[in-house]
């Protein structure tokens, strides 16, 4: 089976074109057969024959849709694209928008993979500004960020334990705990230092 003009390739030919009638839907078609070809290494369809077998299969059928041969990150634009009614398919802008957001995703996730966490950010904010309807990239992104604000968070801890731990205390004592130095017949007192009487022995040391 040929289209009745005789456009097009072999096996890349739209089910609409192979009835003579067709709109610009049909490159929406061939796109989503050149897209199959690349992730799968292997054609779409051998023929016409075959998209028209293709086309006209029961929607009850029990044989798995062509996108199920595909890597999953380009099967849900596989199937968009080779929708067996022109209608259905995406538009060229459409198309586009699908194609960079997942592109930015793809490479968002590589990225991410990686430990480059703020460049996967920048990446997964490109593909929201393609798609601002995208819950798969807000997810990710809310992910992202609450994880980097959580080593933020972390960092911020670790370098405020650090100082506590070096901290030397001031000459006047501030933030030290008060405390008073049994030493002799007097009282002294002192804020976070031990001392000593008048005989030179460490007096007992109680909080006030």
């Amino acid at each position: 089976m040929t289209s009745k003009d005789g456009r097009g390739t072999n096996g890349y030919r739209a089910p609409e074109l192979l009835e003579g009638h067709y709109t610009n839907k049909v490159d929406i078609w061939g796109l989503g057969c050149i897209l199959f070809e690349i992730d799968t290494k292997r054609k779409t369809f051998s023929s016409d024959y075959e998209v028209f077998q293709y086309a006209h299969a029961s929607s009850s059928s029990s044989v798995a849709p062509i996108s199920a041969c595909c890597d999953a990150s380009v099967a849900e634009i596989v199937e968009l694209l080779l929708h067996k009614e022109a209608l259905q398919r995406p538009l060229a802008a459409a198309a586009h928008k699908i194609f960079a957001k997942r592109l930015w995703q793809c490479i968002g996730d590589k990225l991410n993979a990686n430990g480059e966490l703020d460049e996967s950010l920048k990446a997964y904010n490109k593909g929201l500004e393609a798609d601002p309807m995208s819950v798969t990239l807000r997810t990710k992104l809310d992910d992202a960020y609450g994880f980097q604000n959580a080593i933020a968070l972390r960092e911020t801890r670790t370098e405020e334990r650090d100082e506590g731990s070096t901290h030397s205390p001031s000459s006047s004592g501030d933030h030290l705990p008060h405390w008073t130095l049994r030493a002799g017949e007097s009282d002294v007192s002192h804020q976070g230092r031990l001392g000593t009487g008048g005989s030179g022995e460490v007096h007992k040391v109680s909080p006030q």
